[in-house]
C-alpha cells in the first residue's frame, strides 16, 4: 500500500548518509507503524515506492524494536487494566476508547484479550476455588445467610430482608468508574459523537463484550463461593436483581423438593407467586396460601398475617400391609392448585427425571423466574454450565433442599444416589441440618433417622459443625430458637455475628414454613427474624420431636450425653481454664435463658422431658463443670477467678434462686421440679448405685437369670407406684439405678406427649393428667406419684428406666413408641385430622 501521506520528499534524503536517513524518516515511520497500525511490509513498500529508501526487514526490525524500542502491541497487563477500566465505565452506561502512551488502542485487541482470558480460566466449577468470603473487617454475607459453603442453599431470604445489609456493603466497595486505578501511561475516555463506528445510542461491540466479561467475572465469583465480594462489586439495582434471581431459584428448588412426585410437574413463576409478591400489595395467590395448610380463620386478611396459635403434630404409626386397589388418578385438568387433595401423583415417565437434574435444567432454561435475564448482571448461562459440570456439588445442594423441605422419600432417593456415586455429603453437616429444620407437624424425627440409616461413611456425620457445636448442642439451640427471644449471640459467642438462627423459616410446631403466607409477607416487608409474638412455650409437639431426636442420637452415639458441650464456652481471664459445660449443665442454662427470654406461658414441661430423656440415656448427674456466672452473664471481669465446680444440680439450684418473684408461679414450679429431679438423680448416683453409670453396668446376675427363665421380671411389689416393671432386655443401662421413681416420671412424660395437645385457647398446655404442681409435691415429700396418669392407672407396664415394650423386642430400647404401647386405654385428644400427620416409626440401623 503506497497511498500514504509523507512529510518529506525524495530530495530531502538526497546526499544524507544512510544512518541519517533513518532519523529523518523516523516521524513518518512512527505515524505509519504505530499510529496507523500498518504492517511492517506495508511501511517498507510505501517508503521504498515514494522515497526510494531501500532497506531490508532485518534493518527495519533493528531500528524499530531494538534501537527505538517501539512496541506496537500493548502489554497484557496494560490491556487488562484498560479492560477493567472499561468494565467500570460500561456499568454506568459509558462507552470507552483508550490510548496507551498517547497511541490509540485497537478495540479488537481488547476484545481478543477478553476472549483469551475466558479460555485461560477454563470451565467454571462450583467450589473450584476457596468458598470462604474474605473478611478484612468488612461486612460478610455469612452473618445473615446460612450454609456458607453452599452455592444456592444459602439464598433463603429475599432482597427486602437483606437490603439494609446490602446498602452497608456498598459503603465498602462501589462498582463505578474510578474504583480501578488508572495507570499514568493509559487514558480512557468516551468516544466523540462524530467518531466512526456504531451509532451513539447503540452499544459498541467493545461495550457489549465489556458487560459480558463483567457478568462472567461475577459468575466466577458466584461459582467459587465469594458471594460477599460479588455483592460488593454491584450497584444497588444490580444487587436487587441478583439477589431476587437467586432467592427465586431457592424458592423454586424448595417447592419442587417439597412436592416432588405430586402436583404441578413444573413450578412456574405464576404458580410460585412471584408476580404478586413484586406488586405493591404482598398478598399471595390462593395456591400458595392453601398449599401451606392455612385457612382464612388462622390467617386473617391483613398486611401482616400471623401464623395459627396452636400446633400441628405428627403421630407415629405402623404402616398397614394391604393390597393396593388401582384407581384412576385425578386428571391434571381437574387439579385445583388451592386444594392439594386434587393433586395427583406424577406419571411414571415424569419420575424418570431426577430432582438434581431438574435443578440444573431450570438454571439453563430459567423457567422458574419472571425476571428479564438481560438485566441480571450475572452470566446465568455460565452459572448453569458450572452446575452441569459440578454433579457432586449439585447432589449435595439437592440433598440440602430435600432435608429443608421435609420430603423423606426424596431424601432417601438422594442418599442412595450419593452412595452409588460415592459422594461425600458430610460437608453440609446433614444431621445438624435436619435438627435445624425440624418439623414436628410433618416429619418429626424421621428425616434425622433417614439420614443416619442411609448416608455412606455415616460415622463422619457425628462430628461437630463448623461452629464447633455437637449435634446435641444444635438440639439445644433449636429449643431456644423456637421458644425464646434469644438472639444467636445470646446463645453462643461463635454465633455473635449471626443476625438470625439457621432454620427460622420452619416452625418446629408446624405453624409456618418458607411457603406460608405469613412468613413470605414477613420477608417481603423486610423482616429477617421471626417475631416473638409468633412463638409460644416449649410445647408438646416440640418436646416430642426433640426427645425423639435425642433417642435416635443416643442410639447412634451413647457417649454424646457425657461429652463436653460446645455451647456457652468461656475462658477464665485469670487462670486461663477452659470453662466447658456438660449436656445436663447446658440444658439447665437453656432453661435459664427461656426463663429470661421465653414466653409468658412457659411451665418447663418441655425442659423436664429433655432432662429425663438425657438421664434415661445415661447422662451422668455427677459430672462437674467449671462455671463462672460473671462470664456467662457478661458481668465485669475481676482480677480473681470467679468460677466454681458445679454439678448440674448445684448449677440449677443457684440459677433457681435468681428467678424473679415477679415470674408466674408456673415457671417457678417448673424450676423446683427440675431442681428436685436433678437432686434425686445426683443423690442416687452418689449414695446408692454409682456403679450403674459404668458402661458395662446392666442387670444383675439374678435379674438376667429371671429374664432368661420367664422373659420378664416379676411385677413390682410396691403397687402404690401403679406400674409394672418388665425388663427391657439386656441393653437397659439402668440409668436411674434402683430408684424406680424417676423411671415412672419419664414414663408419664412420654405418655403425656403421645396423648395430649392444646386444641384451643381455653385448654391448658399440659393436661390435667400431668399436673406439675402435684409432681412437685410428690418430689418434695418423697411420696408415691399421684398425678392423674398413675392415679387413674392410665399407663401401661414399663421398665425401671421408663421404657415401654416387650422384653423379646431387641430394638425397642432404641426406638420411639406408639400411643397404644404406652396407654392402658384410649384417652387421647389428638385425632384432629386437619392438624395431624400420620407417619411411620423411624427404624434405627445401629453401627
Amino acid at each position: 500500500m503506497a497511498d500514504a501521506d509523507l512529510s518529506i520528499e525524495p530530495s530531502d534524503l538526497a546526499g544524507l548518509p544512510f544512518v541519517k536517513k533513518w532519523d529523518k524518516l523516523k516521524p513518518d515511520f512512527e505515524r505509519l507503524y504505530l499510529d496507523e497500525q500498518r504492517k511492517l511490509q506495508d511501511v517498507m513498500d510505501v517508503v521504498k515506492t515514494r522515497l526510494g529508501f531501500d532497506a531490508n526487514e532485518s534493518q527495519y526490525k533493528y531500528r524499530f524494536f531494538k534501537k527505538w524500542g517501539w512496541k506496537r502491541n500493548v502489554p497484557k497487563t496494560k490491556k487488562k487494566q484498560i479492560v477493567e477500566l472499561g468494565q467500570s465505565r460500561a456499568l454506568i452506561g459509558k462507552s470507552t476508547t483508550a490510548t496507551y502512551k498517547g497511541k490509540p488502542v485497537d478495540p479488537k485487541k481488547l476484545r481478543r484479550q477478553m476472549k483469551d482470558s475466558y479460555r485461560a480460566s477454563g470451565s467454571l466449577v462450583f467450589g473450584a476455588q476457596s468458598s470462604t468470603d474474605s473478611h478484612d473487617g468488612q461486612v460478610n454475607l455469612s452473618t445473615i445467610l446460612p450454609h456458607k459453603d453452599m452455592i444456592f442453599l444459602k439464598w433463603n431470604l429475599p432482597y427486602e430482608s437483606i437490603k439494609s445489609y446490602m446498602l452497608r456493603a456498598l459503603d465498602h466497595a462501589s462498582p463505578v468508574a474510578g474504583t480501578v486505578a488508572t495507570p499514568s501511561d493509559v487514558s480512557v475516555h468516551t468516544p466523540s459523537a462524530n467518531s466512526a463506528g456504531s451509532p451513539r445510542d447503540v452499544p459498541s461491540p467493545l461495550t457489549i463484550d465489556l458487560k459480558k466479561k463483567t457478568a462472567i467475572d461475577r459468575a466466577k465469583l458466584f461459582a467459587s463461593g465469594h458471594h460477599t465480594e460479588l455483592m460488593q462489586g454491584m450497584s444497588r439495582a444490580e444487587q436487587k436483581l441478583a439477589v431476587t434471581w437467586l432467592h427465586q431459584y431457592w424458592y423454586f428448588a424448595f417447592k419442587t423438593a417439597k412436592h416432588w412426585g405430586k402436583g404441578p410437574l413444573v413450578w412456574t413463576p405464576d404458580i410460585l407467586g412471584f408476580d404478586q409478591m413484586q406488586r405493591s400489595s404482598p398478598m399471595l395467590p390462593a395456591a400458595v396460601l392453601h398449599s401451606s395448610g392455612w385457612s382464612d380463620e388462622t390467617s386473617p386478611a391483613s398486611s401482616q398475617p400471623r401464623p395459627p396459635d396452636f400446633c400441628h403434630w405428627s403421630i407415629h404409626v405402623i404402616e398397614p400391609q394391604y393390597d393396593p386397589i388401582h384407581s384412576p388418578p385425578p386428571s391434571e385438568r381437574n387439579m385445583d392448585l388451592d386444594d392439594e387433595g386434587t393433586w395427583s401423583n406424577w406419571p411414571a415417565e415424569a419420575m424418570n427425571s431426577s430432582y438434581e437434574k431438574r435443578l440444573v435444567e431450570n438454571l439453563e432454561t430459567n423457567d422458574f423466574t419472571n425476571l428479564e435475564l438481560n438485566k441480571v448482571s450475572l452470566a446465568t448461562q455460565h452459572v448453569a454450565q458450572s452446575a452441569r459440570q459440578s454433579p457432586e456439588h449439585v447432589l449435595r445442594e439437592a440433598l440440602g433442599f430435600s432435608i429443608i423441605s421435609g420430603n423423606q422419600d426424596l431424601v432417601s432417593t438422594l442418599l442412595e444416589k450419593a452412595f452409588e456415586d460415592e459422594v461425600d455429603v458430610s460437608g453440609i453437616y446433614p444431621l445438624h441440618m435436619a435438627i435445624n429444620y425440624l418439623n414436628g407437624a410433618k416429619s418429626c424425627c424421621n428425616i434425622f433417622a433417614e439420614l443416619w440409616n442411609h448416608v455412606p461413611d455415616r460415622m463422619k456425620l457425628l462430628g461437630n459443625n463448623e461452629k464447633g457445636h455437637s449435634i446435641l448442642d444444635t438440639i439445644m439451640v433449636t429449643i431456644l430458637k423456637a421458644h425464646s427471644n434469644c438472639s444467636p449471640g445470646d446463645v453462643d459467642d461463635t454465633l455473635r455475628q449471626d443476625r438470625s438462627f439457621v432454620g427460622e423459616g420452619i416452625d418446629i410446631c408446624g405453624r409456618w414454613e418458607p411457603d406460608s403466607e405469613c412468613y413470605r409477607i414477613l420477608l417481603a416487608n423486610g423482616g429477617e427474624r421471626i417475631p416473638m409474638s409468633w412463638k409460644h412455650k416449649f410445647c408438646h409437639t416440640s418436646a416430642q420431636v426433640i426427645t425423639h431426636c435425642i433417642t435416635i442420637l443416643t442410639s447412634i452415639d451413647e457417649s454424646c450425653v457425657n461429652a463436653p458441650s460446645g455451647l456457652f464456652l468461656k475462658h477464665c481471664f485469670t487462670c486461663g481454664i477452659k470453662m466447658q459445660l456438660f449436656p445436663l449443665h447446658t440444658l439447665v442454662y437453656v432453661a435459664w435463658l427461656i426463663t429470661k427470654n421465653g414466653c409468658e406461658d412457659e411451665d418447663f414441661f418441655g425442659i423436664l422431658a429433655c432432662l429425663l430423656r438425657l438421664l434415661s440415656r445415661g447422662a451422668n448427674p455427677l459430672n462437674t463443670a467449671h462455671v463462672s456466672f460473671d462470664a456467662l452473664f457478661d458481668l465485669n471481669i475481676t482480677s480473681e477467678c470467679s468460677h466454681q465446680e458445679l454439678t448440674p444440680s448445684d448449677f440449677a439450684a443457684l440459677l433457681a434462686r435468681n428467678v424473679p418473684v415477679s415470674h408466674l408461679p408456673k415457671i417457678r414450679i417448673g424450676w423446683l421440679v427440675i431442681c428436685r429431679i436433678l437432686e434425686r438423680a445426683e443423690n442416687m448416683g452418689q449414695n446408692e448405685s454409682r456403679e450403674y453409670y459404668h458402661d458395662n453396668a446392666r442387670f444383675t446376675e439374678d435379674e438376667v437369670t429371671e429374664l432368661d427363665r420367664q422373659g420378664s421380671l416379676v411385677p413390682d411389689v410396691d403397687q402404690s407406684m401403679a406400674g409394672y416393671h418388665c425388663g427391657c432386655f439386656r441393653r437397659c443401662i439402668r440409668p436411674f439405678g434402683k430408684d424406680k421413681y424417676l423411671g415412672h416420671v419419664w414414663a408419664a412424660v412420654q405418655t403425656e406427649l403421645l396423648n395430649y395437645r392444646r386444641l384451643n385457647a381455653r385448654d391448658p398446655w399440659v393436661s390435667g393428667n400431668f399436673a406439675m404442681v402435684t409432681l412437685l409435691q410428690n418430689l418434695q415429700n418423697d411420696t408415691p406419684l399421684t398425678i392423674g396418669l398413675f392415679r387413674e392407672q392410665m399407663i401401661r407396664p414399663h421398665c425401671v428406666c421408663g421404657n415401654f415394650g416387650e422384653p423379646h423386642e431387641r430394638d425397642f430400647w432404641n426406638r420411639v413408641y406408639l400411643r397404644d404401647e404406652v396407654s392402658d386405654h384410649y384417652f387421647a385428644n389428638m385425632d384432629d385430622w386437619h392438624r395431624s400427620s400420620f407417619i411411620s416409626i423411624p427404624p434405627i440401623h445401629l453401627v
